[in-house]
Formats: C-alpha cells, structure tokens, sequence
C-alpha cells in the first residue's frame, strides 16, 4: 500500500483550540504510519507535545514572522508543488483561504476545517465569511464540529462536508467530586466570545447565599484588566481570581467543584469535551454552532443554560452544594469520553484522507 503523506499547514502550535486538535492529529497519523509533516508558515512556537516521528518544515516560515497574503500563498504554493500528490490539511480561517487559492491547478486533496461559529468567522465580518465560503469551494472536503456547523453552507458545500468531534487526549486525570473544594473553574482565553463578565456577575449573585465558595479563571487574553476591574468594582478580590493559563490546567481542575463555560458562541470547545470527560459538572452556555448540546444533556450530565443569563447561571451554580446531585452528574458526564476517543476522532480522519 502506498504511503499516505500528510501535510498540516498551520501558521505554529501556539495555545489555541484549533492548535490543540492539529497536535493531536498529526502525533496519532504518524502512530498510525503516516508521513506527516507539520508546515510552520509563521513562527515555530510549539505549546504541546509532538510525536518524533512527526516532520516539522520550517521552510516557509518568514523570518520576521510576518509577509504579505499575496506572498504567503505564492510561498504555499510553491511548496505543494515540490509534494506531489500529498494531502494538504489547513484548520484556520485565512490560512484555509491561502491554502485554497494555492492549491488551485494543483494534484493535491485539500482538506479545510471550520473550527468556530460560521457567523462569527474573525469576528462575523462579510471579508471572513467570504472567505471562508471561497475556501470550501475550492477544497476537496470540509469537516465541521457540529451539524448546525455544516447546515449554514449551501447544499454544495454540506455535500463536500462531514462533521468530525474533537478529539479528546488519552490521559485525563482521575476526577472525584467529593474531594473538590468549593470552588468553580474556567479555563479559556480571555475574549469576548468566552464572555466571562457574564460568569463573573452569575457567581456574585450566587456568592450572596454561598459565601464559601470561589470562582478561579486560567486563562490569557485582552480582557485581563477589564475583568479584574469588574471583579474589583463587584467586592469579589480575593474570592474570583485570574491566574495565567497552565500547560497541565486538567491537573488543576480536577480539584474544583464545578466547570464554567460562559460563551456567547464556540465551535466545540475542547475545555467543555475534557471538563465533561473528566467527570465535572460543567455549567455551559447553550450558544452557536450547537457544540454544547451535543454534549451537554441538562441536568443529566451537565448544566445547558441560554447565552447570556446570568441568572439561570447563577441557578445552575446553585447544584454546587447538593454532593449527592453532582456526584450523579459526574458520573454521567465521565460516560462522555467514549465518544470523544483519540482512536475513533483519528480513524474518521483516517477514512477522508
């Protein structure tokens, strides 16, 4: 059998959802003996672990880290043309569209990944959307993270496309409900999509009747000193605190009670898949592109609640405090991780390759 060769183009690993899941798939591909090669096009920052086995091609990475678009596709291109007959695999939104326009008269698959809400593509702008939609035409597949995801395209694009779930890392700490403190956890970047300020003002209302809990955020962001001023203006110093993000933030978060997610939209957001994996009782916001939902079944093995309600989050706090409730939820939420696997996430990708 022919080798398969395999190349994600990604502008570096930094800290991102997209960055985590391209980690994953490109060590699990050269597990399954595939040749792949990660294609650095910006700079070679690499926050997670990669396979030996895994080719890293700084080839095309501008020194000062920064080229015009024009520049990087014609760099892009240039380089297919030198991998014959190789699978070219892109996640982000204009690295999708370089890599579209690159590929144009070329022999390669290409395959683009939507990783967010289609609405909100780089902030919901015409350009993005436009993008993005260009993008997918002129790619041979398309994988989203949720249905709704792939119902926004029109029927050409849905026809090229399949919906694949992130894929969940294989060592997820053990989680027990009755050793947490009381405490509750958020681990995102600081953005406005992951709406935190709403977090924030849920839990003040909720820390009128549980004085004894706290509210811990990992995380970086824009927003950092926005959000310590609301803490500061609400009296909560000292009770809801900002602390950096952590490489082994899981290690953290198995010692809290409960996971916060607080979005207005997510694509699916892997801090959700591994809090529910784990076994927390995760209160999330139900938003767009339906990630949440698939994951999430109300009061079952989590807590859904609409976007931007504090008090119906402020509510589902509230189930912090039964032990006997969360120990049940967590239960539930720990059968999750099956549906997630590193193996089955891989083999689909394996099957469209």
């Amino acid at each position: 059998m022919e080798t398969k060769r395999v190349y994600f183009i990604m502008p570096n690993l930094t800290g991102g959802g997209a960055e985590r899941v391209a980690s994953i798939l490109v060590n699990q591909f050269a597990e399954a003996g595939v040749d792949t090669t990660l294609v650095l096009v910006k700079n070679d920052i690499i926050e997670y672990r990669i396979d030996s086995r895994v080719k890293i091609d700084k080839s095309i990475m501008h020194e000062s880290g920064t080229r015009n678009s024009i520049q990087q596709i014609l760099d892009i291109r240039s380089y297919m043309k030198k991998k014959p007959c190789g699978t070219f695999i892109s996640f982000l939104t204009y690295q999708n569209f370089y890599a579209a326009l690159a590929n144009i008269g070329q022999n390669h698959k290409l395959i683009l990944s939507l990783r967010n809400a289609p609405d909100k593509i780089q902030g919901g702008g015409i350009i993005p959307k436009l993008s993005a939609l260009i993008s997918f035409a002129l790619a041979d597949c398309v994988t989203f993270q949720t249905q709704d995801a792939r119902n926004y395209y029109p029927t050409f694009i849905q026809n090229k496309g399949c919906v694949i779930l992130n894929p969940l890392q294989s060592n997820l700490p053990e989680y027990d409900v009755t050793t947490t403190k009381n405490a509750f956890i958020s681990f995102c970047r600081l953005e406005p999509q992951k709406n935190l300020s709403m977090a924030i003002k849920a839990f003040a209302e909720f820390y009128k009747n549980h004085p004894e809990y706290e509210y811990h955020i990992f995380g970086n962001g824009d927003l950092k000193e926005e959000l310590e001023q609301q803490i500061q203006d609400s009296g909560l110093n000292g009770i809801v605190k900002i602390f950096p993000f952590k490489k082994n933030i899981l290690q953290e978060a198995k010692n809290y009670r409960m996971f916060i997610l607080s979005s207005d939209y997510e694509g699916l957001s892997n801090s959700m898949i591994e809090a529910v994996s784990m076994g927390m009782p995760s209160i999330c916001t139900d938003c767009p592109i339906g990630g949440a939902k698939m994951v999430i079944h109300n009061g079952i093995n989590g807590f859904l609640v609409p976007v931007g309600d504090c008090d119906s989050m402020a509510k589902a706090m509230d189930n912090a405090s039964d032990m006997a409730y969360c120990s049940k939820v967590s239960e539930n939420a720990k059968k999750t991780a099956q549906k997630f696997s590193e193996k089955r996430i891989v083999n689909e990708w394996l099957r469209i390759i």
